[in-house]
């Protein structure tokens, strides 16, 4: 999963590790949760809390934005290589 303030990386964070992190963003504060291989937003200050209403991603391509704040959080891979489509 990877995390960017303003266009830029903030950090990359496997989803397989639970964690909180609070990202302040200079324009306001976001807590993400990652747990049980998913993530979202639990916790912001920006006025209509979207990216809290949002819920939890877990699937490669997925992403929360809070456009107050520039933040977006993207799930770039699953762990474990497999594949994110199949064509026949």
């Amino acid at each position: 999963m990877t995390v960017t303030v303003d266009g830029t990386v903030y950090g990359t964070y496997p989803l397989s590790e639970d964690r909180t992190l609070t990202v302040d963003t200079g324009r306001g504060a976001n807590t993400l949760r990652i747990e049980g291989g998913r993530v979202w937003i639990s916790e912001a200050d920006c006025p209509n809390r979207d990216c809290v209403e949002k819920g939890a991603i877990s699937s490669t391509g997925q992403i929360i934005l809070c456009l107050p704040h520039k933040l977006s959080v993207t799930i770039t891979s699953r762990e474990g290589g497999g594949p994110d489509a199949i064509s026949y």
